[in-house]
């Protein structure tokens, strides 16, 4: 029998409806459109880079002019205090969330 990614996580199962649920709640992206206005999607594993350079600093000074000018926008699907990590975790691993779930100090 073979296991995929998220039958290694505990938590409630998703059934057809709680999938459809989240599928319509997801950011809808018409690729056509975004390559005829030259735009990508990506993604970046920031601990390589970490790892490589001792520092993230070349590539936050970038993103931190981006967000100041609201040019991008993160996607957080909530936010919870130091003291609320538990209710965090919980969040994520019965998979409520859509986006970041984010721990503020």
């Amino acid at each position: 029998m073979a296991f995929g990614a998220s039958s290694l996580v505990s938590g409630q199962r998703r059934n057809l409806l709680t999938a459809l649920k989240t599928i319509a709640r997801m950011p809808r992206f018409n690729m056509v459109k975004q390559m005829s206005e030259s735009k990508a999607v990506i993604g970046l594993n920031m601990v390589s880079l970490w790892k490589d350079r001792g520092t993230l600093a070349p590539w936050v000074a970038p993103l931190r002019a981006l967000l100041d000018e609201g040019t991008i926008k993160p996607v957080v699907a909530q936010g919870f205090s130091f003291e609320d990590a538990g209710a965090a975790h919980t969040m994520i691993t019965e998979r409520r969330n859509i986006g970041k779930v984010v721990l503020i100090p």
